[in-house]
């Protein structure tokens, strides 16, 4: 998981280690939740990478204007 303050802007990564698969070899997908606290107002990008055997796969940024709580989407891949 990154966040950065604009769209072309440096990317801090929020974990700092892999975030497990809750429903690993399914199709359903599983929800997900990170608790972030920037320092700063106005609106964050935050951008979700997948991982798994295939590679990683980078998802499209999701704008949270602050304070504001989002969940982000459900992303289902075939990775396993």
């Amino acid at each position: 998981l990154y966040r950065a303050a604009s769209l072309g802007g440096p990317r801090a990564q929020l974990n700092s280690a892999l975030i497990p698969g809750k429903a690993s070899g399914t199709p359903l997908g599983a929800a997900y939740e990170f608790l972030d606290a920037p320092l700063g107002g106005g609106g964050y990008y935050y951008w979700l990478e997948a991982v798994g055997l295939a590679g990683e796969q980078l998802h499209e940024p999701v704008f949270v204007a602050l304070p504001h709580r989002v969940l982000l989407p459900v992303v289902i891949n075939s990775y396993h």
